[in-house]
């Protein structure tokens, strides 16, 4: 009997794998941990998207034709702005544009033609002409702030609620005239001071500034500012007054303090009255606001006078560390002090009497605080110059100088009638001329550049001061 031999069996082994699967961020990168990588948005490598066409910073291109490419679509469906090439090579291609593209333009009253005109050529391309963008200009801020005619019939009501939701403000009116046919008084002046720059004016510094600027208005107005400064010498506006003065000019000429006050109002002179008032208002509460946060900084850092009081008096001491003094008489605690001498400079003496707490330099009388020289002398006599500085540059006064608080005015709906109706005088309206009207008057000597010459003259005259 035969039988048919079994099949063979051969042992067929699954071949076993020698690659390992790894994860797809270690393939990709190994050097990175995968945690810190998105790749669905791509955060770590921006590529160039033509259907897109806007560039980035840090953005990769394949080669120089395709960033060539990305350039001029950019600059024509998004920046709309002509460029020039200023480098090129096979590594590096470089270009500028043609109108260098300004900073955001905020919305605020400094807004003028030439934002106008660079506005609407970053939207559309187009460049518009002077007169056009004078006249949208002037509609745009009719929209916003009203005419000059419809913001003084205001004024009353607005001053009204000024009044009412801030108890303690000023509000003085003088009329030039009165129309019974109307009943309407003609503005002649106001005047107003905010309750809170009241009360921080005792805090404040014995000095009061009062300076006037011309409104860049068609009718002849200026405004007139009492400012006051606070123990860390900045300015507190104490007082506002708007007029038609008949040609007088009040106050303190050719004052830092003064022009400080007109260049951070300066583009509030072309708003009418109303919006004026409303603008001093928004930029004093920030005033206060900032220099309140800051005072309640300076005393959890545990300092006992302000900033600018500790700089001047730390200055002046290592000045004092080089002076040579010489005693007079202990009951009046008078003495000499020469400084030291250095680059040509040096060797002046100074007479300091500490009762009288006055030395010939004139800064301690000119700043409140003990200068070099009396700081020396202070020294000599083992009296403690710190004990020396003014009061108004302790941090409690000046915390106490921005202590009281601004509170906001409600809608328009909620503001009582005015007590009268007031119109502006048309009488004092700027005559008309070809071409815009002049917003910068003529400078004459104070104005003028220091020259080199002029400048190294009055180094030398402080310096032999010291």
């Amino acid at each position: 009997m035969s039988s048919s031999p079994e099949p063979v069996q051969t042992n067929r082994t699954t071949p076993q794998s020698f690659y390992r699967s790894m994860p797809f961020f270690d393939q990709t990168f190994p050097e990175i941990p995968a945690d810190s990588i998105d790749v669905p948005t791509m955060k770590y490598a921006k590529f160039y998207n033509k259907n897109e066409g806007k560039l980035d910073v840090g953005m990769l291109f394949k080669n120089k034709v395709e960033l060539i490419e990305a350039v001029k679509d950019h600059s024509i469906r998004h920046a709309r702005r002509e460029y020039y090439v200023t480098e090129s090579s096979k590594t590096k291609w470089k270009v500028v544009c043609l109108h260098s593209t300004p900073g955001q333009v905020k919305q605020n009253p400094s807004y003028g033609i030439k934002h106008v005109i660079q506005t609407v050529k970053d939207h559309t391309g187009y460049d518009i002409p002077y007169q056009k963008a004078w006249y949208s200009l002037k509609m745009a801020r009719e929209i916003v702030y009203g005419t000059w005619e419809s913001s003084v019939q205001k004024l009353p009501k607005y001053m009204g609620a000024l009044k009412k939701y801030n108890p303690g403000t000023i509000v003085e009116w003088e009329h030039k005239a009165f129309q019974p046919s109307t009943g309407a008084h003609v503005i002649g002046y106001v005047f107003w001071a905010f309750a809170p720059c009241i009360e921080g004016f005792q805090f404040c510094r014995n000095v009061i500034s009062v300076d006037g600027t011309h409104l860049y208005t068609k009718y002849r107005h200026k405004m007139l500012i009492a400012a006051a400064m606070d123990g860390n010498q900045q300015i507190n506006k104490e007082k506002w007054t708007a007029s038609h003065d008949g040609g007088w000019r009040t106050g303190i000429l050719t004052t830092n303090m003064s022009e400080c006050i007109n260049g951070v109002l300066k583009g509030a002179r072309r708003l009418p009255l109303t919006a004026i008032v409303e603008i001093t208002l928004a930029r004093t509460v920030n005033y206060f606001v900032t220099r309140e946060r800051r005072s309640h900084a300076m005393v959890a850092n545990g300092q006992l006078w302000t900033d600018f009081a500790y700089k001047m008096f730390n200055q002046w001491h290592q000045k004092s560390i080089d002076h040579t003094v010489t005693k007079y008489n202990h009951r009046q605690q008078s003495a000499s002090v020469v400084t030291k001498r250095q680059s040509g400079f040096g060797l002046n003496t100074h007479v300091v009497k500490i009762t009288n707490r006055e030395c010939s330099c004139g800064k301690w009388t000119q700043f409140g605080i003990p200068c070099s020289h009396a700081q020396k002398v202070c020294a000599a006599y083992n009296i403690n110059a710190a004990s020396m500085v003014k009061n108004y540059y302790d941090v409690q006064a000046y915390k106490n100088t921005y202590s009281k608080a601004f509170q906001p005015l409600y809608p328009e709906d909620y503001w009582d009638a005015p007590e009268f109706r007031l119109v502006h005088d048309t009488t004092i309206r700027i005559s008309t001329r070809p071409g815009r009207n002049q917003t910068s008057r003529i400078h004459n000597e104070m104005d003028w550049r220091q020259t080199r010459e002029r400048q190294q003259a009055q180094q030398r005259e402080n310096s032999s001061r010291q």
